[in-house]
């Protein structure tokens, strides 16, 4: 039996798990469901739609409720057996109070396991980007990590079908895939390699913090100053954001290779075209934190 990754995705009510289940139906093997919702018994409405799922499942499928652990779960399938996450969304949402720097090792983590499983594996995602902007720091980093891990996972399926309206497309057949570029630079790295520099980058300038003069302190001070409190209010929950607020909003912005004896160099910036600077780390040959400067 072949190894195969299968990505579904669509919005709310779109058919997707529908056609997730069609597909693990027709993989021939045991179908183990992965459900990564949590359950409330005070949610009627949510018992309703995992009710609805459950009544659609054949009673030979094995279930298993993995709410956070997904990525030791991976680990237990076998190479005769179909692995049905339904959904990604749900998991993602039960870890989102992660750092960002501990969600990239966390995202490294589930790619290394997906790539790993010996059988069939089919992964549920929801699409939450096409609609408004949510109005809540929370609701942004939901939609944003999803779409960001979403798309990850597409790079390493076997196939990607999109559903909706009760239709399903395969994109693998009818797409043309993207590279896997930042801020307008090409990746040479791997994911993993990628995630571990970008850990380490935030790390490096988290450390900074505590020294009055550092380049992350300078851009600290900077940015709250210069920007309203409706800013900080909306993506910090705060009129005055303290040092650690500001650096937790960090995202990378762009990654680039260096020349000859340069080193990498990830950027970070705030969420928003608000500002002209960012947070620059340069990596060595060995991969390691060379040095953490202001930019502009």
């Amino acid at each position: 039996m072949t190894q195969s990754l299968i990505l579904v995705t669509g919005p709310a009510r779109s058919g997707k798990s529908e056609w997730a289940e069609q597909l693990a139906t027709q993989s021939g093997r045991a179908v183990i469901y992965v459900a990564t919702a949590q359950t409330d018994p005070t949610d009627a409405e949510w018992q309703m739609r995992i009710a609805k799922h459950q009544q659609r499942r054949p009673k030979s499928w094995q279930t298993l409720h993995v709410p956070i652990a997904l990525t030791e779960a991976l680990y237990q399938a076998k190479a005769e057996e179909c692995w049905l996450i339904d959904s990604l969304g749900t998991w993602l949402a039960n870890l989102l109070e992660q750092d960002e720097s501990t969600w990239q090792v966390t995202v490294q983590a589930l790619l290394e396991a997906l790539r790993q499983v010996p059988g069939t594996t089919v992964v549920v995602a929801e699409e939450t980007g096409w609609g408004v902007v949510p109005a809540y720091p929370m609701g942004r980093l939901f939609r944003d990590r999803l779409g960001d891990l979403t798309r990850r996972i597409g790079a390493i399926a076997d196939s990607v079908y999109l559903v909706t309206a009760g239709h399903a497309l395969n994109l693998s057949q009818l797409g043309i895939p993207l590279k896997a570029e930042l801020g307008g630079f090409t990746m040479s790295k791997s994911d993993k390699e990628i995630a571990r520099r970008t850990a380490a980058a935030l790390a490096a300038i988290k450390q900074l913090l505590s020294e009055e003069d550092s380049a992350v302190s300078m851009f600290v001070s900077h940015h709250v100053e210069e920007l309203d409190a409706a800013y900080w209010e909306k993506h910090a929950s705060t009129a005055k954001p303290s040092p650690k607020q500001v650096v937790d909003l960090l995202e990378l912005r762009s990654y680039w290779s260096g020349d000859g004896d340069d080193g990498d160099v990830f950027d970070f910036t705030l969420p928003g075209d608000v500002t002209d600077y960012v947070m620059s780390v340069r990596f060595d040959e060995d991969g390691e934190v060379q040095d953490v400067d202001m930019e502009s």
